[in-house]
């Protein structure tokens, strides 16, 4: 998620069918239903550690993300972009399916 251009949560929270306007009792319902909380802090201290670190380096990483989507607005390049799209002539780079450049 730090690297990935939307760093957003994709819940619809308690609501039917992502409803803006509130409806307390089914909220209410809902909760006691099923959905577990979201929260970066929900799952124990060592998950939040992690989640407050991944957090911060996303913090430390925004001036750059600003200006890789720029980028992309200017000339169409991705902000995430497999290694291949800068090096054709390496095969190494052609064939890796987990490496990538980001901004």
């Amino acid at each position: 998620g730090v690297f990935h251009p939307l760093f957003r949560n994709h819940t619809m929270g308690y609501e039917e069918e992502g409803a803006d306007v509130v409806k307390e009792d089914q909220q209410k319902q809902k909760k006691l239903q099923s959905d577990a909380d979201q929260e970066p802090w929900t799952f124990g201290q060592k998950y939040t550690d992690i989640n407050r670190s991944v957090i911060e380096l996303r913090y430390r990483l925004l001036h750059y993300l600003y200006t890789a989507f720029h980028q992309y607005v200017k000339d169409g390049t991705p902000i995430l972009r497999p290694a291949a799209f800068h090096n054709q002539d390496d095969a190494k780079s052609v064939t890796s399916r987990d490496t990538f450049l980001f901004g």
